[in-house]
């Protein structure tokens, strides 16, 4: 592979009410459209949505919030996976993609996994808060920044209270902190 295309799928009935979704079995438009063509497809279930747990069906601000309240080793409560797992598998997904023949590949994915390969290339780990990435908007990437966003990623996943590739600790502001300090006489 020497470039890929990322994309986000098209607007959903249900993103477009803030409904969090990460059933893989809601079909793609883009799998109709390309129904009957010669077109090589690979599938990777390792690029579906976050499992949210008890957060699916239920609003992506609600998700957000426990997100942000939480460690990313944290599993989203009612069966739902860590950011950290999300993003290793995220990882195995895009070493597949890497390891493609083919010249040029498309990806059409949801929203987070190319949001975080977008962010990772300006140096910036997973957050609980990410901007959304337009829908079907193309964002062109030659295969050595793919690469190292990838790797930054596999960093992070290993290891999330640590800066990708650079040993140190990442700053977290802590949530509630109250220190009384008292002047010696």
């Amino acid at each position: 592979m020497d470039e890929v295309i990322l994309a986000r799928h098209g607007e959903s009935e249900l993103s477009v009410v803030g409904i969090v979704n990460g059933d893989p079995a809601v079909a793609c438009a883009l799998t109709a459209a390309l129904a009957g063509r010669a077109v090589p497809r690979l599938v990777l279930p390792e690029l579906n949505d976050v499992r949210f747990g008890s957060f699916e069906g239920g609003t992506l601000t609600d998700y957000r919030k426990w997100a942000a309240a939480n460690e990313p080793t944290v599993e989203a409560p009612g069966g739902g996976e860590s950011r950290s797992g999300t993003v290793a598998r995220y990882v195995s997904a895009y070493r597949t993609i890497l390891s493609s023949p083919e010249r040029t590949v498309l990806v059409v994915a949801h929203g987070l996994p190319i949001r975080y390969v977008l962010n990772e290339l300006e140096k910036t780990d997973p957050t609980p808060l990410v901007e959304q990435v337009a829908y079907a908007e193309p964002y062109r990437l030659p295969r050595e920044e793919l690469e190292r966003a990838v790797d930054r990623l596999e960093g992070w996943a290993a290891q999330p209270g640590m800066a990708s590739g650079v040993g140190r600790p990442v700053f977290r502001p802590p949530l509630v902190q109250a220190v009384a300090f008292k002047r010696s006489p």
